[in-house]
């Protein structure tokens, strides 16, 4: 064989799979680089929402609106993910309502925005909903699909449908959650403590938050308690009668309840429709010298107020006009000891 061609023939091989090399080399990086570039799954949360197992324009038609047989139907569960994550108690009900209200096509309202439901301890309120054509049809499968929904949530004991637009804006906090635990953590927090979820008394307008202190005292159930309106924070140290005194110390605690809960008193008694604690009231104790010494009452209604030996008149101080509080007379306190007292608070419900 011609040696000349002999080599020219190597070279050539040499080419061909040295371009063979750097094309699967070049392969491996764009595959590398693709793998590189794919974006991570985004974070989601699964929910689990009712809807009914019939058709609700059998129920709720304009010639028949059974609204109550309708919501008897709403018995299937379904689930969802939604891509948001970590989602707070309140957060996580809207959007099962939100979850529910597509699935069963009445989303008129849910599509307008996320300021139709409150929260507050362990009550719902929907907000006033405007008229339109054909709203009494969709409400009468909207209003049970919702009811029963928000009843699925063990935190939720009651659900009331608000009528008055300036009632609905008194319930809206003007300091969210996130806010208010942002202060509460920069002011009754320290390394190793810890927060829980927030809970909105629409009475004192606060947001309270069970606090995880490394010096809780034995007998208490502390709470950091944020003010909507100074947007300040303090303990709220829920103390029971469970502690023993210091020594040196005396005065009265308690209990402060509110009731009528429910308009219409039932047999046997609803335990839903049971007395509530009055929160955040302010508990006053007096001597007949006029000397006086007040406390709050804590998330379980129980207050303390330290006081010198004697007796006192022990009152409670309204934060509306109702309810109206009885007034304890002629309390004793004995030195070294705490009076326990329980105080009925009449909501004027009826």
């Amino acid at each position: 064989m011609n040696k000349k061609f002999f080599v020219f023939l190597s070279l050539g091989a040499l080419l061909l799979v040295g371009a063979g090399c750097l094309a699967e080399n070049q392969n491996g990086n764009t595959n590398a680089n693709a793998n590189a570039n794919v974006a991570p799954e985004p974070a989601k949360t699964t929910i689990s929402f009712l809807v009914s197992t019939g058709d609700k324009l059998k129920y709720c038609n304009g010639a028949d609106m059974a609204s109550e047989e309708f919501g008897k139907t709403i018995t299937k569960t379904l689930t969802k993910d939604v891509p948001l994550a970590d989602l707070s108690g309140d957060e996580l009900i809207k959007q099962s309502i939100i979850a529910a209200s597509g699935k069963e096509s009445l989303t008129n309202i849910v599509d307008q925005g996320n300021d139709f439901l409150k929260i507050a301890g362990d009550t719902a309120y929907l907000a006033p909903i405007d008229g339109w054509a054909g709203v009494s049809i969709f409400l009468c499968a909207w209003k049970p699909l919702v009811e029963v929904n928000l009843l699925n949530f063990s935190e939720i004991k009651k659900v009331v449908w608000v009528e008055d637009q300036q009632k609905w804006q008194e319930l809206m906090p003007t300091l969210g959650e996130a806010e208010a635990k942002t202060i509460a953590e920069k002011s009754c927090i320290k390394g190793g403590e810890a927060l829980g979820g927030g809970t909105y008394n629409e009475n004192t307008k606060t947001w309270w938050f069970d606090a995880n202190l490394n010096a809780t005292r034995e007998g208490c159930n502390p709470a950091c308690v944020v003010s909507e309106e100074t947007k300040k924070a303090e303990i709220n140290w829920r103390c029971t009668g469970l502690i023993p005194p210091t020594d040196g110390q005396e005065g009265v605690e308690g209990t402060v309840l509110q009731g009528p809960t429910c308009p219409v008193e039932r047999i046997p008694p609803d335990p839903n429709c049971a007395d509530k604690p009055y929160i955040g009231a302010t508990v006053t104790a007096k001597n007949v010298s006029g000397d006086e010494y007040t406390g709050k009452t804590g998330a379980d209604g129980k207050f303390r107020v330290v006081v010198p030996a004697g007796s006192y008149t022990v009152t409670v101080a309204p934060i509306n006009i109702l309810p109206r509080c009885e007034e304890k007379q002629d309390v004793a306190v004995e030195a070294g000891k705490f009076t326990n007292l329980e105080i009925s608070c009449d909501t004027g419900i009826r």
